[in-house]
């Protein structure tokens, strides 16, 4: 008999279509003619709550500015940072200024010793003019390729597409990619003051002065980055470097700028010294900081291994860092420095063509360019018995979602009487609840009412293991992100708003317990300790030749599902029915806790999911007391309710994989051989026993 054939794949099947695309026959659609020459004009928007407003020239942005100084308006250009902090902060702007028009901030252009790049350059804009001017091989030192190395790497690119440079250099992020290679490059600010009209400029080494703290008033205008250039003489060389955990849309563990420009040396035709020097770090302190005193030590110094080493020395004792320092990791964030600046040596080198370097270190002069991946699978056809064995099936639900055409929860179509909640939570740990009060909360228009514990008609206390936890917080809040009760509005926005305007008198007690260290030091336990032992371990240590000991943490971990949490609730009015449409990965135990809470047979209690938009264990339980209040809302107020928690909430409230502190002791032989083993194992279980 015949062996079965086999059909295989590659990458270049997959992708035949595309490669004569060209070639394909196509409606060309020319742009208007009436919008290619559409001149954008002045914008003023008033809303309920804010103005908005889009000046398209730099002398409106000073008079707007001179109008609403201060608090009184805020800049925003790509709304990454400014949206964080109105979401996340919860602060209000009465006014916004975009920047995005403002013809005097997209300046892009290039001198014979000058590169003038506008505050409003977007950086997908300024990567394509970096990698033109590129091509075009100036004699830059590097600056340009030096921007692109690090933009590669930066943000995604629907970030790149609105995000500006000006913008990020005002924000003083301490672990800014872009900041420590203007530093090295010594660009220089130029800022416009709203009243008083004064042009001043200032090097972008001497504008970071502490964290998020700069060197400009509050109502001057950042308008164009100026980067001098270096003279063809100079032996000028400038590279950047960063290290994160992702290679896209990845924060820099620890980025760097590194310039330096060396001359020729008195007492050698063949050596060269240092005439200049600036290394700029991110993600080495509290904002973007510059090792002053290792660059001054350097000049005069030869270009020499040896003096490399010294100036990792130097840096290393002028940028300390121990486990209590912002950002932790401390040990890999010393190596990643000394690894940077070995790589900047040793590409210093090469360009001087030095034969000094070892021919094994070259490599790590350049980046690598790893070439485009490509695959091949091979199927095999099977007798129609077997047919699923080997093969490679399709998911039931892909091609509905990977055309966007599956349904989540939260595409349900809503009824026409649906109402939106959203939760009030406790900001303090540990805290008794003395007073709420929603009196701001209830002027918010569309407002309904406010859940509480005292709404829920059967018992407020669940939970899937044990029954130690409260729907709503009762009395006394055990952790920041408790539940204290939900609003109930007539639109999402407006829920939002009116939960945001909840305000809750605490009274703190004690102890506070917020670490793993904390609960053993007051006896904080769930349950009895669980102990497995086999065979006569104090016998075994004695037999040990050699005894290690010590401490591991282990951190925790968020499950980060594609999908928040969410749910529908519809109540009905004549059989004391509740339809409930859950994103939670069970179904039963909904049901059943929520009768519980309602005091109804579990029989009027029916439970719907048709899919879960990801979930890896962040949605079987903690989920569950959030669907059973808005079941509570349903019924108090006789309509539909329905919540979709954002990003920031349902971290909040959901809990995380746990973390562990693991106390170790190891008996051995000489030969390696493990002869016993101690451990004791600490898991942070948070508030309640759930599943821990």
């Amino acid at each position: 008999t015949s062996e079965p054939s086999a059909t295989t794949s590659t990458t270049l099947d997959k992708c035949i279509l595309f490669e004569k695309q060209d070639s394909i026959v196509s409606n060309h659609i020319d742009f208007p003619a009436k919008l290619q020459s559409y001149t954008p004009q002045s914008i003023h928007i008033h809303g309920s709550s804010m103005d908005w407003y889009r000046p398209t020239s730099l002398k409106e942005l000073l008079q707007l500015r001179r109008t609403y100084p201060g608090d009184a308006s805020k800049f925003v250009f790509g709304n990454t940072r400014v949206q964080m902090e109105r979401q996340m902060n919860v602060m209000k702007f009465p006014r916004l200024i975009a920047l995005t028009h403002v013809e005097e901030l997209q300046q892009l252009s290039r001198t014979h010793d000058t590169l003038c790049l506008g505050a409003g350059i977007t950086f997908s804009r300024l990567k394509s003019k970096l990698i033109e001017w590129v091509e075009d091989k100036i004699n830059d030192g590097g600056i340009c390729e030096a921007l692109l190395n690090q933009l590669r790497y930066f943000a995604s690119t629907q970030i790149r597409n609105v995000a500006s440079l000006g913008g990020n250099i005002i924000t003083a992020s301490p672990i800014s990619d872009i900041n420590p290679v203007l530093q090295a490059a010594n660009a220089i600010l130029e800022l416009h003051h709203a009243e008083t009209n004064i042009v001043r400029q200032i090097p972008l080494r001497e504008f970071f002065l502490g964290a998020r703290h700069i060197s400009m008033d509050e109502n001057e205008v950042l308008v164009t980055i100026h980067i001098p250039l270096p003279d063809s003489s100079v032996k000028y060389f400038l590279r950047s470097y960063k290290q994160a955990r992702r290679r896209d849309d990845s924060k820099g563990i620890v980025s760097a700028g590194f310039q330096v420009q060396l001359e020729q040396s008195h007492s050698s035709d063949s050596q060269w010294q240092v005439a200049f020097a600036c290394f700029s770090f991110g993600g080495m302190g509290s904002t973007t900081v510059m090792a002053k005193i290792t660059q001054q030590n350097l000049i005069g110094l030869p270009w020499t291994r040896s003096t490399m080493n010294k100036t990792c020395e130097w840096i290393l004792n002028e940028l300390p860092l121990d486990e209590t320092s912002l950002g932790g990791q401390p040990e890999y964030r010393r190596t990643l420095i000394q690894s940077f600046l070995f790589k900047f040596y040793t590409y210093v080198c090469c360009e001087l063509r030095q034969t000094t370097i070892d021919a094994t270190d070259n490599s790590i002069a350049y980046p690598y360019r790893r070439p485009i991946s490509h695959a091949q699978q091979t199927i095999p056809e099977c007798p129609q018995s077997q047919k699923v064995v080997g093969t490679s099936l399709l998911h039931q639900s892909g091609y509905l979602q990977a055309t966007g055409e599956a349904t989540y929860v939260d595409d349900i179509p809503s009824l026409t009487n649906t109402l939106h909640a959203a939760f009030v939570l406790s900001t303090k740990p540990n805290a008794r609840i003395k007073h709420i009060d929603i009196e701001a909360a209830s002027q918010v228009p569309g407002f309904v009412s406010f859940v509480t514990h005292t709404d829920v008609p059967g018992s407020n206390q669940t939970g899937l293991i044990e029954p130690d936890e409260e729907i709503f917080v009762s009395s006394v809040a055990p952790c920041i992100g408790a539940v204290i009760g939900l609003v109930v509005c007539e639109s999402e926005q407006a829920a939002h708003k009116a939960a945001n305007l909840v305000q809750i008198e605490y009274e703190l007690l004690t102890p506070t317990i917020l670490t793993i260290e904390d609960a053993i030091m007051h006896e904080s336990y769930f349950g009895n300790e669980i102990c497995l032992q086999q065979g006569d371990i104090d016998k075994s240590f004695a037999d040990a030749e050699h005894k290690l000991e010590g401490t591991l943490m282990i951190g925790g971990q968020e499950h980060f599902y594609l999908e928040p949490n969410c749910c529908m609730v519809i109540p009905s009015m004549d059989d004391n029915e509740i339809t409930m449409y859950l994103s939670t990965q069970s179904i039963t135990a909904p049901q059943e806790l929520t009768a519980r809470a309602l005091g109804r047979d579990i029989s009027r209690i029916k439970c719907h999911n048709k899919r879960v938009g990801g979930a890896f264990g962040g949605k079987e339980s903690r989920p569950i007391p959030l669907c059973i209040g808005i079941a509570v809302a349903a019924v108090k107020v006789g309509r539909p309710v329905r919540f979709n928690l954002d990003r920031h909430t349902d971290m909040s409230i959901t809990g995380h994989r746990h973390p562990f502190k693991v106390e170790y002791k190891v008996g051995f032989t000489a030969n390696g051989n493990l002869l016993a083993l101690d451990l004791q194992l600490w898991s942070n279980g948070g508030c309640s026993l759930d599943f821990s």
